[in-house]
């Protein structure tokens, strides 16, 4: 058997939810999807601004069709992403082993919308080729890294 650790609905850490109801296995499922652009997002701060920013979700993926995104929030806004088709994983802030996972898995593109320190240096670790929004620098400042996030930082909307 040929095992597809590259599909969309592969956990890795245990059989996928094809496999467990339907029996399926990797060299003959009709489920397989391949991911081949991840988009990571983190928003953390309150429930009503994570709500807000889901709604670059629909865009994202009309963009990007065949993307796999991952969110990072904190545990109080972790029932917003119930049932949403566009999150393919959520990783939670006060989780163990989110930063670690962080410095290991590689994105195509971060978003990160928020001028906060504490996900700003989340942003700053992350393996992304392409970012937006803010980062914190070493001196521990946060800065804008494309354009956008400039005039979002200079108060131009």
């Amino acid at each position: 058997m040929i095992l597809k650790t590259d599909c969309k609905h592969f956990p890795g850490n245990k059989p996928c939810v094809p496999s467990k109801t339907e029996g399926k296995k990797c060299d003959n499922c009709n489920y397989y999807e391949p991911v081949n652009f991840k988009i990571l997002i983190i928003k953390l701060d309150a429930t009503g601004d994570v709500l807000r920013t889901t709604a670059i979700l629909p865009a994202l993926k009309k963009e990007y069709p065949k993307s796999h995104i991952t969110w990072i929030t904190k545990r109080n806004a972790k029932d917003l992403f119930k049932n949403n088709p566009l999150v393919d994983e959520l990783y939670l802030f006060e989780d163990n082993d989110t930063i670690a996972r962080l410095t290991v898995e590689k994105f195509n593109l971060l978003i990160h919308p928020d001028a906060s320190p504490v996900s700003a240096s989340l942003a700053t670790i992350a393996n992304a080729k392409v970012k937006k929004g803010f980062l914190l620098d070493e001196k521990g400042r946060v800065i804008p890294v494309n354009k956008d996030a400039v005039e979002v930082r200079n108060g131009c909307f």
